[in-house]
């Protein structure tokens, strides 16, 4: 199962993120978070990684040519889009894009095929935040013609990804606060403790199709 770890800000946490077996490493380039990180700091980060690694920059509401701007100078390949962009705004943006849904009761996921392309990504809905809330949104209520299609944020962590990996079969899970130390800062153990679990799930997963 892919991960992405989002909220990246400085590059002791990004390589050990890496090297851990994060395929993804998101970049927030959002001011009104906590993990927000300037993007000539993030350039920095991004040139001590693996070329294999994919960058993902998350916006909310950005002007698409400050986001076009952005993903040029940094070589993004993935723009994660975490506000009200409408599908003609994502049309415009010259990368691979991750639409996120904050999924509330009621929820109507045909929204999704106006994106096109974009990868949808389903994460908690908030009247707060945009995102990074670590609380967890009715998993059931995904339709299961969706398995390996999304990406599936809020309230995953150690203890529910096994139910994750059974049931819900996401494309990648995108992991955050239930990895730090504090807001933007890694706690290197629960990472290793986490991928160590989903290491373990692998080789289940494996001795069941050599059955």
């Amino acid at each position: 199962m892919r991960v992405k770890i989002c909220g990246i800000t400085n590059s002791e946490d990004a390589v050990f993120c890496e090297s851990s077996g994060a395929e993804f490493l998101g970049f927030i380039f959002y001011r009104g978070s906590k993990r927000y990180i300037d993007p000539s700091a993030a350039l920095e980060v991004i040139q001590k990684l693996k070329s294999g690694t994919k960058k993902v920059g998350v916006f909310v509401n950005e002007e698409v040519e400050v986001v076009n701007k952005i993903v040029k100078e940094l070589q993004l390949d993935f723009v994660q889009l975490h506000g009200e962009e409408t599908p003609e705004y994502t049309a415009k943006v010259k990368c691979k894009t991750i639409k996120a849904f904050r999924i509330m009761d009621g929820f109507d996921y045909g929204i999704i095929d106006e994106y096109g392309a974009s990868i949808p990504l389903f994460d908690t809905f908030s009247n707060n935040f945009y995102g990074g809330t670590g609380e967890r949104f009715d998993w059931n209520s995904i339709p299961g013609k969706l398995k390996g299609q999304y990406f599936l944020s809020g309230g995953i962590s150690a203890e529910n990804i096994k139910e994750v990996a059974a049931s819900l079969r996401p494309f990648a899970v995108d992991v955050n606060s239930s990895l730090e130390r504090e807001p933007g800062i890694k706690d290197h153990n629960k990472v290793k403790d986490f991928f160590d679990l989903i290491g373990s799930l692998v080789e289940i997963k494996r001795g069941i199709d050599d059955v």
